[in-house]
């Protein structure tokens, strides 16, 4: 339950839920958990036709917003620190495999995992 370990670390409620899994059912699941007058944040994006009941929403006032994940000039500015070396990528790389490895390590990420930047090199 997020909720309980949102709870059990800060001591209270989250005042904020991001939904960034895109699977329909978690937009409700969101307003669901969320505390009165809280703020359900939607970053994933979901291919398919979702609903949610809106009085759950209403009934605790629940602000839902609707964000674009990135912005074009965010991208340049990420490459242009890469570029001038002010960012190093090294410390979010977590593995390098060749081309044989996409297989087991699709199959590693349907576990939780220590993984966050995988690159393939050929």
């Amino acid at each position: 339950d997020p909720v309980e370990a949102v709870r059990a670390i800060a001591g209270r409620e989250p005042d904020v839920i991001f939904e960034c899994v895109g699977v329909p059912g978690t937009i409700n699941d969101a307003i669901q958990m969320s505390p009165i007058q809280g703020r359900v944040v939607v970053a994933g994006v979901c291919m398919e036709q979702d609903t949610f009941l809106p009085v759950f929403g209403i009934m605790k006032e629940v602000e839902l917003k609707f964000v674009l994940a990135y912005l074009k000039d965010e991208f340049q500015a990420v490459i242009d620190a890469l570029a001038d070396g002010s960012l190093p990528a090294e410390p979010m790389i977590s593995d390098v495999i060749d081309l044989a490895g996409v297989p087991d390590a699709f199959r590693a990420l349907s576990k939780p995992t220590t993984q966050t930047k995988i690159l393939i090199e050929l």
